[in-house]
């Protein structure tokens, strides 16, 4: 959020973006189900991190709107693979 607070916010979106997208791709590799919920965890800190960035520079919900929903869009639970850890 510093990036955003000094005024480029749209580096701290892209930033943001680059990161979750990263937590996606965790998400759906298969893991034992403590490391699940690990992953789960960051996707929650991820969430707050966008959620801050929007209070601080909501233009960029604005602008990237599309793009945010897209990537937030519902997944089914056979992302977290929980079929092979339960």
């Amino acid at each position: 959020m510093f990036e955003a607070e000094q005024g480029r916010a749209e580096n701290a979106y892209r930033y943001w973006l680059n990161q979750h997208r990263f937590v996606n791709a965790l998400l759906a590799a298969p893991d034992a189900l403590v490391l699940t919920f690990v992953k789960l965890a960051v996707e929650s800190f991820s969430m707050g991190a966008l959620t801050d960035l929007v209070r601080i520079a909501p233009e960029i919900g604005d602008l990237h709107i599309d793009e945010i929903r897209a990537i937030l869009a519902p997944h089914d639970l056979d992302r977290h693979q929980l079929g092979d850890v339960l």
